[in-house]
């Protein structure tokens, strides 16, 4: 097996455990998310929600570090430079110290505060106490933090993976338990810290067996160089990861703040379906991003943009079947299947709104793909900011009047005004050079056929009695799929794609 097998054999590997133990952690974690609404109430699931938010939004203090090793990290691992890795792995962890610190200071900062961020008609008490308890969990997870990018950079991520995922479900089923047996949402978070300090004394204790010669080089001075090196990729990112994090926590501080932590909660069950659903497709997506940059750099104009067409009617196919199906779908299996409430439906028009910035996100993804592998970012590296900034007027500015869904507005609006229409832009007018029409005609007549499709599913799916989930999967299945095919068939890109998979399974039933 030649180096090219072997990497492409370790990559397979990797990801199938990595989706493995997500698929399994997702499933318990549905299960504990309900134990936890049943003892806890919905509105603790929203505090919880907030904190977590907030907690991530402090967390931007990382600032790209673990990326910036990582990249740096490459060359020395495939040399075996170990001096290299382990003065590499010493100025992360001193980066993860400081970070910790940096994270906990912050935290105590808004201690005082924390009930002002919590709006609720009745009184919730120890919200300080929980909020120290989440601040911890999120300091714990940078001990030790700094060796598992090793594993991750040498092509063994399923040692990590694994026993992350091991601790994970472990901590789930604890958690349940807990919740079962005492209510008490301390010993909960209190679990999930033990959960992340064992995953990371595990983890480094396999980076000490996997590479024990790292040992006795701890300590090893990094050139200064290289230094300025790693702080040169951290300043190029930071904007752009601070800007990102910021997005992430704003409509959740805003929905708790000005609405109520109850809406927050409610939000919170379909937000983690939603990003369930993300994760487990940009399983795929993420290797076929990553085979884009390969793309860019060797073909010709011509080939990269039939590529990009075709990834671009991929990507409205799946998304727009992704979110019909979801539109339909999630409400009954919140409120019959999985909560087993009324109370904790949202309204469809709120739903809608979470569904599309699903969907733009998503059949952004090949643009995004092209843009990220030629550099573009650099020509409009205030992007982000323009989304947060957007986000934050057009959502603080509509909540009052709209409610939680003048938020989701602000949401989807300023991701179009900032996000997508400029990374579709700057990827057809500088890459391809101005070729903006086959890619136009192509995007428009594909969101037509989505919506349209849309229609049709939403309509059908009100015929049936019960709210039968299956009855809907089954019906968006045919409905969305048949209209598709039926307005592609025959199409380039259908052409295409079609001989793509059939080249796959002729190459898998061969193998077999």
């Amino acid at each position: 097996m030649n180096n090219e097998e072997l990497r492409s054999v370790k990559v397979l590997r990797n990801t199938a455990w990595a989706m493995i133990g997500y698929v399994l952690y997702a499933l318990l974690g549905f299960v504990s998310r309900s134990v936890f609404i049943t003892k806890l109430g919905q509105e603790i699931a929203g505090v919880s929600t907030l904190f977590g938010s907030i907690l991530s939004l402090l967390s931007m203090a990382e600032l790209g570090f673990g990326s910036a090793i990582s990249i740096h990290l490459y060359k020395p691992v495939a040399e075996g430079d170990n001096q290299k890795i382990a003065a590499l792995l010493g100025l992360y962890k001193k980066a993860c110290r400081v970070i910790a610190v940096a994270i906990f200071l912050l935290a105590l900062g808004l201690l005082p505060f924390i009930p002002y961020f919590v709006k609720s008609t009745q009184q919730i008490s120890n919200l300080r106490w929980y909020f120290f308890l989440y601040t911890i969990q999120t300091v714990c997870s940078y001990s030790y933090a700094y060796k598992g990018v090793l594993l991750t950079v040498s092509q063994q991520g399923y040692i990590k993976s694994n026993i992350t995922n091991f601790f994970l479900l472990t901590c789930s089923i604890v958690q349940i338990c807990v919740l079962y047996w005492t209510g008490s949402f301390s010993l909960y978070l209190v679990t999930y810290i033990l959960s992340t300090l064992l995953t990371n004394i595990f983890v480094s204790s396999a980076v000490n067996r996997k590479f024990p010669a790292l040992n006795s080089l701890a300590g090893t001075p990094l050139e200064p160089e290289e230094k300025r090196n790693i702080f040169s990729f951290i300043r190029a990112s930071a904007i752009d990861r601070v800007a990102v994090a910021v997005k992430s926590a704003t409509d959740n501080m805003i929905v708790s703040g000005f609405i109520s932590v109850l809406v927050t909660g409610i939000v919170g069950n379909y937000t983690m379906i939603i990003n369930t659903v993300r994760t487990l497709v940009n399983f795929f997506f993420t290797s076929a991003s990553d085979a884009t940059g390969n793309l860019a750099a060797s073909a010709n104009k011509d080939v990269q943009y039939r590529t990009l067409l075709d990834m671009e009617f991929l990507a409205l196919w799946l998304y727009g079947f992704i979110s019909v199906g979801m539109l339909c779908t999630i409400t009954p299996f919140v409120c019959n299947i999985w909560i087993r409430s009324d109370s904790a439906a949202l309204p469809f028009s709120t739903l809608l709104l979470l569904i599309l910035n699903f969907y733009l996100i998503g059949i952004c993804w090949p643009a995004f793909s092209f843009f990220y592998a030629k550099g573009l970012l650099r020509k409009v590296p205030y992007m982000n900011i323009l989304n947060v900034a957007l986000n934050l007027v057009i959502s603080l500015g509509l909540v009052s009047s709209l409610g939680v869904n003048g938020v989701y507005i602000g949401t989807v609006l300023s991701y179009l005004c900032s996000n997508f229409f400029l990374v579709h832009y700057m990827v057809l007018r500088h890459h391809f050079e101005g070729k903006i029409g086959p890619f136009l005609r192509l995007f428009l007549k594909y969101v037509v056929v989505t919506i349209l499709a849309g229609v049709l599913c939403v309509w059908g799916c009100s015929c049936i009695p019960g709210e039968s989930v299956i009855a809907r999967i089954l019906l968006c299945t045919v409905a969305y799929n048949g209209v598709f095919l039926l307005c592609s068939w025959g199409s380039r890109e259908f052409s295409s794609i079609s001989q793509l998979v059939a080249a796959i399974l002729k190459q898998v039933t061969s193998k077999n």
